[in-house]
């Protein structure tokens, strides 16, 4: 991707793009927030090893509490039903995923400044550019297949993207019934699922999988944000199998599956 002066960067264009709308879009939402005159300025700068992408606006700015939280999966200081905060983390996944990484300099009345920074792969384009699908962390983690199980599709979509972000390949069923519709034409490596749904929930899922492809009931992991609530407690205990809480960190998720896949 070209992005400053002829110089090229690795990296996906489409994703990469993603991330810059992202930015300009949340920049844009903060600035009606404020009096005129608002002003954005993007801008573009690089050294000897890396290049920078600024995004600045003249908002309200963002307090401390909120900053040391703005990076985490489902965290939002948006009404609710607005959104599920799930943008600025994907964003961050995206630039890791390329080596990269994206900041965040604010105080609260004073704007905010976004800066992605992206390591350079040269002054020419002779170097083919990595494929990010593949582009998994320099560790032990291998790409597998994860089916996700969840009936808010932005949840859903939230979870592809952090797995696909490291190299996972992803499908999503928005309930247990249309995940036993999936596995009837091909089986994943690892199921990630809600637990309430209205259409077949985690209890009857795993009920399902015991029964009719038990080889999956050992490959199944759950997502919950209510492990204080005594039908999730009793369900959990029950079901045996392991499990992350929402909010959930990104390491947490990989770990679920990671421990899945190796159970398997």
């Amino acid at each position: 991707m070209n992005i400053h002066d002829g110089v090229a960067v690795a990296g996906d264009e489409a994703k990469l793009s993603q991330v810059m709308l992202n930015l300009v879009n949340n920049a844009q939402q903060a600035l009606m927030e404020v009096p005129e005159p608002r002003r954005l300025r993007i801008e573009t700068l690089r050294d000897d090893e890396q290049v920078f992408l600024r995004v600045m606006d003249s908002g309200p700015g963002v307090s401390t509490e909120v900053a040391e939280r703005i990076f985490e999966p489902f965290f939002t200081t948006k009404p609710a039903g607005t959104g599920t905060g799930i943008g600025l983390a994907i964003c961050r996944q995206f630039v890791e995923a390329h080596g990269g990484a994206l900041t965040l300099e604010s105080e609260a009345g004073w704007g905010a400044v976004f800066s992605v920074c992206l390591p350079l792969l040269g002054k020419t384009h002779d170097t083919p550019l990595p494929d990010p699908e593949n582009a998994v962390e320099t560790s032990s983690r291998r790409s597998v297949d994860v089916l996700v199980v969840e009936d808010e599709p932005e949840v859903a979509e939230t979870i592809a993207a952090i797995l696909q972000s490291r190299g996972h390949r992803t499908s999503i069923a928005g309930s247990g019934r249309e995940a036993i519709d999936h596995l009837r034409k091909q089986e994943p490596d690892v199921i990630i699922s809600d637990i309430r749904m209205s259409d077949l929930d985690g209890l009857a899922l795993l009920e399902t999988l015991r029964d009719e492809y038990p080889a999956m009931a050992s490959r199944i992991g759950f997502l919950t944000g209510d492990t204080l609530g005594p039908g999730t407690v009793k369900f959990l205990s029950k079901a045996g199998r392991p499990y992350a809480n929402k909010p959930f960190s990104v390491d947490d998720l990989l770990e679920l599956v990671d421990k899945l896949h190796s159970a398997g």
